[in-house]
């Protein structure tokens, strides 16, 4: 049986979704369980053979943690070492996902799984600090990490971007950070998959959709794709920013590029362009009128 925890955040709902389209038999568990009590997760694993544990939840306010830094690492490190002990005692796999944040962003190419990794925030210093809980006790492992993800539960940069188009005539989007978008129904897509894959090399992975753009590239498509769709009535005039204009709490890697070979290569995940997942995700969001929510 697989355990999924997080189930209600942006990606652990559409895991949900897609485990229970397939009629794929699952635990889920949010808040009503609490990873970072081994006593909780006892409780709650006790008389229920668990094969799978897959943890979508985490401490993701990247610059709230610079002051909470004590709650992010409850989270972030002590959650997701009780729950490698509890697949240590239950004999399951675990997926794990972490993020472009254990990188310093200093690189000038995509960053390979073996490249070295070097935070510069609280954030991604808990995160890796979580990956390396998940070594110290696991073998049967697999940490997926992901940059930019957007879905349609939840708040992401997409719904902002459409709110922010409604609202104002002219705004700055940050243009020297570079990453890749991660669309959370093509990656939980890949994660069913993998559940019902024979057994895959264990490890740790790179995963985002496919091409390298900037925040401000990103919001210039949004803004192109709401229009061909005649969602707004306004056209607002976007300019590109350094990041220097706009000061944040917790550092952001200027380069946040994955190298993706291992992901396709040894889990067989299909990776799609950018544009023709944000394209699906906007229709997808037109239909269930989630705009902005």
């Amino acid at each position: 049986m697989i355990w999924l925890v997080g189930a209600n955040g942006m990606l652990g709902a559409d895991i949900r979704d897609g485990l229970k389209s397939r009629k794929i038999p699952f635990f889920a568990s949010d808040i009503n369980v609490d990873i970072t009590s081994m006593q909780k997760i006892d409780e709650f694993i006790s008389g229920r053979a668990i094969k799978w544990i897959i943890n979508c939840a985490a401490y993701t306010a990247v610059d709230k943690a610079e002051t909470e830094p004590q709650d992010a690492q409850h989270l972030n490190v002590k959650g997701v070492k009780n729950l490698a002990k509890a697949a240590k005692l239950t004999g399951a796999k675990l997926i794990q996902f972490s993020t472009d944040y254990v990188f310093d962003g200093e690189k000038k190419c995509p960053y390979g799984e073996e490249d070295p990794v070097s935070p510069t925030s609280v954030y991604g210093k808990t995160k890796l600090a979580g990956e390396v809980e998940i070594r110290k006790h696991l073998d049967q492992y697999y940490i997926i990490r992901i940059s930019w993800l957007y879905g349609i539960h939840g708040q992401n940069f997409v719904k902002t971007m459409l709110r922010l188009f409604d609202e104002k005539t002219e705004l700055g989007i940050i243009n020297d950070q570079i990453g890749g978008p991660t669309y959370t129904k093509q990656l939980a897509s890949n994660i069913i998959k993998l559940l019902k894959a024979k057994e895959k090399p264990y490890g740790i992975y790179h995963y985002s959709d496919e091409g390298s753009i900037s925040w401000y590239d990103f919001a210039l498509e949004i803004k192109k794709i709401a229009q061909e769709n005649g969602l707004l009535a306004k056209d607002p005039r976007i300019n590109p920013i350094t990041t220097d204009m706009y000061p944040l709490p917790a550092k952001r890697p200027e380069n946040s590029c994955f190298n993706k070979q291992k992901v396709i290569n040894l889990l067989g995940f299909e990776i799609k362009d950018w544009k023709v997942n944000l394209k699906a995700y906007l229709k997808e969001m037109f239909q269930t009128k989630n705009l902005k929510k």
